[in-house]
């Protein structure tokens, strides 16, 4: 179960030191350079080495993102998800088919920019979702393996002119044209030409950010635009996928489909008087789904790297000296047999079983500890109220799918990623009982 992956990297396969690794030391926990800039060398709390600069640059963005300000935050992400039912009620008029893997991820775009700049994208109602952005933000993750090895890679890619990036990669020139669109929205915050947030319901991420008090440097353009790609990204691409594979498993099975149908039914006799999230928390069975979709999406498929300069670690009789890298992956947590059997396949009864109340143990799709996912509250907020309404209210006919193809993670990168070969996961939108 411990590996040497490379002169500097431990990789240990053993889901009962996972809380060991990530919760248990004390002190300093940075994050190997590779690991860092997996992604090329971003200045986001993501993107930070260091221990000390990582917790300075992460301090006012867990407020952002606390429990307790996700909370509020629930009518305008059950209005998001309410424009999406909008169109895929058009969709049950018309007989059309709609294509649920852009749809999910146009659909957490529009929320997370919204809390990120209050400024409304309605993507889900572009009549093709912004697929080629889409396509873009996901392309992004599939180079990581090779950044992750390769370290110069990234740093080369990073430097490439613009104009140049275009030729070369078509696709990646929509990410540098958000980029772009993101540094003249952070500067008119900055200056004060952009007052939208005076007319939100909500507090905005980079409006708060500018106006913290943060040390001034960390307030530059290249910064906060480093910091709001990377947000922006993950919160597209990790809770889409992790939506659009609880979903496909819960359409594909009858008897899990009824049996979420019948609670959701029982508990929001109106379907569109949606319960509080707090309540829709309570749900056994919904909690159950979303939990299995969760373990099954993998929306973190790579491994996990830290390094603990102030602490000895020992495994077995082996003793990892301070400062050493170390990595786990969720994935292998997840599709562990002796804690999960069966592991493949679809089982929200597993969660429900009085003898495994502990299971939740296991369950490392945000990962644990000072480093852990940032946005997992408002990933959890944006699951439930998705499932809830969506499945309230509709059913879906998958039409040409393979489920091994697209709606399987079968890449190690680090954001999980379908097949290459998928184009999507085409479905005809029916009502609950169809």
């Amino acid at each position: 179960p411990i590996i040497r992956l490379n002169p500097d990297e431990l990789h240990i396969n053993d889901p009962e030191y996972f809380d060991k690794v990530y919760l248990g030391p004390k002190g300093r926990v940075e994050k190997p350079l590779r690991a860092a800039e997996s992604f090329g060398p971003v200045a986001s709390v993501f993107g930070t080495v260091n221990h000390d600069l990582h917790r300075s640059r992460r301090a006012p963005l867990d407020r952002l993102f606390s429990r307790k300000l996700v909370q509020e935050l629930q009518p305008w992400i059950v209005s998001a998800v309410e424009k999406l039912c909008v169109r895929l009620q058009s969709t049950v008029d018309s007989g059309e088919t709609i294509n649920l893997k852009y749809a999910y991820l146009a659909l957490t775009r529009d929320i997370i920019y919204q809390y990120c700049f209050s400024r409304p994208l309605s993507s889900v109602n572009r009549p093709d979702f912004d697929q080629p952005y889409l396509d873009a933000v996901e392309a992004g993750p599939q180079i990581t393996p090779l950044i992750f090895n390769l370290h110069w890679i990234g740093v080369l890619l990073h430097s490439i002119p613009g104009w140049l990036v275009k030729l070369i990669s078509p696709g990646f020139s929509l990410t540098l044209r958000e980029l772009a669109k993101m540094s003249l929205q952070i500067e008119a915050i900055r200056v004060g030409d952009d007052d939208s947030h005076l007319y939100s319901d909500h507090p905005t991420v980079f409006h708060e950010l500018l106006n913290s008090n943060m040390p001034e440097r960390e307030k530059a353009t290249n910064r906060i635009r480093d910091e709001a790609q990377t947000i922006i990204g993950a919160g597209i691409s990790t809770t889409g996928l992790t939506l659009l594979v609880t979903i496909c498993h819960i359409v594909t099975n009858k008897n899990v489909r009824l049996k979420l149908y019948q609670e959701l039914k029982t508990a929001m006799p109106d379907p569109h008087v949606i319960l509080p999230l707090q309540d829709l928390e309570q749900l056994p069975y919904l909690t159950a789904v979303v939990l299995e979709g969760l373990r099954l999406g993998n929306a973190s498929a790579f491994r996990l790297l830290r390094a603990y300069p102030d602490t000895t670690l020992d495994y077995g009789n082996s003793t990892i000296p301070a400062g050493t890298a170390i990595s786990m992956t969720p994935l292998h947590v997840h599709e562990n047999s002796k804690i999960f059997p069966d592991p493949y396949t679809f089982q929200p009864e597993r969660w429900l079983i009085p003898e495994q109340q502990n299971l939740r143990k296991y369950l490392v799709a945000f990962a644990k500890g000072k480093r852990a996912c940032l946005g997992k509250h408002i990933a959890w907020a944006e699951l439930y109220l998705t499932v809830a309404m969506v499945l309230r209210r509709f059913n879906f006919e998958l039409v040409d799918t393979v489920k091994e193809r697209d709606w399987t993670v079968s890449k190690a990168t680090v954001v999980g990623s379908v097949s290459s070969d998928s184009k999507g996961v085409m479905a005809c939108v029916r009502t609950p009982e169809a």
